[in-house]
């Protein structure tokens, strides 16, 4: 009976296509209106547990230039810029995108002291997956609880309980992605795989 629910459950996987959406990675790429739908495309979540204990919840959002535009006219809408503001903000936001590979990562521990993304020698790393090898980030910047106010809007998804942090690497070549938090408590691999 188990191996029937088993084969059933991988049988419904492989028809409903489970595994990482494919988003475009690129620019010059439309995408919905719908800013949720848009969020939801370019985010990730991933959980451990070891012995039934919970040990790293992460949200990752990758800023590839559709998301960043998706994102750039949210902010137009709920922040009230004028124009020519909206304009300024797009164009740094698309530009920042295809110059580099930029996170916006909420990140719960199950011990407070492992989420340390931003300290050099940290619990927790960040890394970049390209070609097998691993990428460090050029930067990693814990977010002070009022910036990550201001962002609630922008991601419902962040924690109170736990931190908020922008990570950048240098961009990579290729229609995928793979971010990597991982540390002795957990590791923790997110993908997007473009179109």
């Amino acid at each position: 009976m188990i191996r029937c629910m088993l084969a059933l459950g991988l049988a419904l996987c492989a028809t409903a296509g489970c595994g990482p959406v494919k988003v475009p990675l690129g620019a010059n790429q439309t995408l919905s209106d719908d800013y949720e739908k848009v969020l939801k495309a370019f985010t990730r979540h991933e959980e451990t547990y070891e012995h039934f204990e919970s040990r790293v919840f992460v949200d990752a959002t990758y800023f590839a230039p559709a998301f960043a535009l998706a994102y750039a006219q949210q902010r137009q809408e709920r922040l009230g810029l004028m124009p020519n503001e909206a304009k300024v903000e797009r164009e740094r936001l698309v530009q920042r995108a295809n110059g580099e590979a930029r996170f916006f990562l909420s990140v719960v521990t199950n011990d407070f002291f492992w989420n340390d993304l931003d300290r050099k020698n940290g619990t927790l790393k960040a890394r970049l997956i390209v070609n097998g090898e691993a990428v460090a980030a050029t930067s990693v910047k814990r977010l002070t609880d009022d910036e990550v106010s201001d962002l609630v809007p922008f991601f419902p998804y962040i924690s109170m309980m736990g931190r908020a942090y922008w990570a950048v690497f240098p961009k990579p070549e290729g229609k995928a992605v793979q971010l990597r938090i991982s540390g002795s408590p957990a590791i923790i691999d997110l993908k997007w795989s473009g179109r």
